[in-house]
């Protein structure tokens, strides 16, 4: 039992770390579209990129609650 915990906890430190690089990355690449473009368009493909992105740090990381997903849907069936 305290071996699956062991186990659980470093999945949850390294999801939170992966959704931390993640969420960093796009900072960045937010700033380099913004250098770039001057601004992000909300309605272009950019920006629907970069919600996605987030969304998917939010499912990595354990300390946020995790965005609906079109794959929960398929699980199962």
């Amino acid at each position: 039992d305290e071996q699956r915990e062991v186990h659980a906890l470093r999945d949850r430190a390294a999801g939170w770390r992966e959704s931390q690089l993640i969420r960093n990355y796009l900072d960045a690449l937010s700033q380099k579209l913004v250098q770039r473009d001057k601004a992000i368009d909300l309605d272009g493909e950019a920006a629907r990129h970069l919600r996605w992105a987030h969304q998917q740090a939010d499912r990595l990381d354990p300390l946020r609650p995790s965005p609906a997903s079109i794959l929960d849907e398929h699980v199962g069936g």
